[in-house]
C-alpha cells in the first residue's frame, strides 16, 4: 500500500515536470517537506495517509514485540541468530502444541526440512 502511495506521487511529480532535489533520498523527512512546499493537495493527502500507516505499523510493531518477549517459546527462539520477534511468533503459530511431535524428527518433517524420496510411477 504504501508502495502504491509512493508510486502516485512519484507519478503525480512527474506529470507536473517537479524534480525534488537530488541532495535528499526519497520519503526521508527532507524529502517529504520538499513535497508538501508543493502545496499539491494530492501529495498533501498522500503523504498524510503514509504517516497514518507509518503510525500504525510503528504502534502494531510495538505489541507484537511484546508478545512475542511474553511468549516462552518465542523468547528461546529469538535466541538464535537471524530470528527476530515476528519470525519467531509466526514460528511458534505454525507449529501450535510442540508436544504433539514425539521427537525433533517428527518436528523437522512436518516443516519440511527433511528429505523425503517419492517414487514414480509408470
Amino acid at each position: 500500500m504504501r508502495t502504491k502511495l509512493k508510486n502516485k506521487i512519484h507519478s503525480i511529480t512527474l506529470m507536473r515536470g517537479i524534480q525534488i532535489s537530488s541532495k535528499h533520498c526519497s520519503f526521508t523527512h527532507l524529502y517529504n517537506e520538499e513535497l508538501k512546499e508543493l502545496n499539491d493537495y494530492r501529495i498533501n493527502g498522500y503523504l498524510h495517509l503514509i504517516e497514518s500507516l507509518d503510525s500504525e505499523i510503528k504502534d502494531v510493531s510495538k505489541k507484537i514485540l511484546i508478545l512475542a518477549k511474553e511468549d516462552e517459546m518465542a523468547s528461546l527462539l529469538m535466541t538464535i541468530p537471524g530470528i527476530g520477534y515476528y519470525s519467531a511468533l509466526f514460528i511458534v503459530s505454525e507449529i501450535g502444541d510442540i508436544n504433539r511431535f514425539p521427537d525433533s524428527y517428527h518436528l523437522c518433517s512436518y516443516a519440511g526440512l527433511v528429505p523425503s524420496s517419492t517414487a514414480l510411477v509408470e
